[in-house]
């Protein structure tokens, strides 16, 4: 009797320590690239950034942690494409967002830090006529709308600090003879606590704009429009600073719609 249940025994404790050592194995393996995330994340991400027109992503380094949802980027620069005389065109020293992991699963998403450190936005129109910025979005940016998921309703978002300097923005027009160049030193620097993303567009929006950067914040707002959680506080901040009421704006509008779906679609 003993022999038969040891025979019978036998496979189930078998398959029990298979079936053990599969969930223990991808339990490690997940460990492990979580604990690896600041060197792989800086070669990851830049995957995000695909176009046919050659722009180029590169992170300097990590130092962000994935269990809690810390993200903190340095040294980033977005390269234009080799039909554009110059290679400049964002630079970032840091990037920080930190959400609040229980928010997640609440209708309003919690960040309990959100950082930039901006030196400089150089924008570059080519001899043809063709704008890096519009291109990069466009090219970028942009998906079919086929290929998008169907929208859910919108979450609000708040944040708990947030940080911004932009230094200086620096415009480049190869179609004009001669080369016209422009430099704006915004040396923009702004700090708000417990604010909504309405909130914070609209004062963003409203300074920028007085500063020179209307350009730069049409393209941001443009590329928030079609983030579900974004979209009503992009909206708002347009209609209260006069963006979005003519036809070139809603081009520029157009032209950031799917972002939020390619970034997703990159992982």
């Amino acid at each position: 009797m003993n022999i038969l249940i040891g025979i019978i025994m036998k496979p189930i404790n078998w398959i029990c320590s298979f079936i053990f050592g599969v969930i223990s194995f991808s339990i490690l393996l997940l460990l492990a690239v979580a604990l690896s995330a600041n060197f792989w994340l800086p070669k990851v991400l830049p995957m995000a950034v695909k176009s046919d027109s050659g722009f180029r992503l590169n992170i300097g380094r990590s130092e962000s942690n994935i269990f809690t949802l810390n993200f903190n980027f340095y040294d980033i620069a977005i390269e234009n494409g080799s039909h554009f005389s110059v290679p400049q065109f964002l630079t970032i020293n840091r990037f920080t967002m930190d959400f609040l992991l229980s928010s997640l699963v609440t209708k309003k998403i919690t960040i309990e830090d959100l950082s930039l450190d901006i030196p400089s936005l150089t924008h570059v129109r080519n001899a043809s006529g063709k704008s890096n910025i519009g291109e990069f979005l466009s090219e970028t940016m942009t998906r079919k709308k086929s290929q998008a998921p169907s929208r859910k309703k919108s979450k609000e978002v708040f944040i708990r600090h947030f940080q911004c300097k932009i230094g200086k923005i620096i415009t480049m027009d190869y179609g004009a003879s001669p080369v016209k160049i422009n430099e704006i030193n915004l040396n923009y620097s702004v700090e708000m606590r417990d604010v909504s993303a309405e909130m914070l567009l609209r004062k963003l929006t409203s300074d920028l704009r007085t500063r020179g950067g209307f350009a730069l914040i049409q393209s941001v707002l443009g590329a928030m429009v079609d983030v579900p959680c974004l979209e009503e506080a992009a909206r708002a901040a347009m209609r209260a600073n006069g963006i979005g009421q003519d036809g070139n704006s809603s081009k520029i509008i157009e032209t950031g719609k799917g972002l939020w779906y390619r970034i997703k679609s990159a992982f």
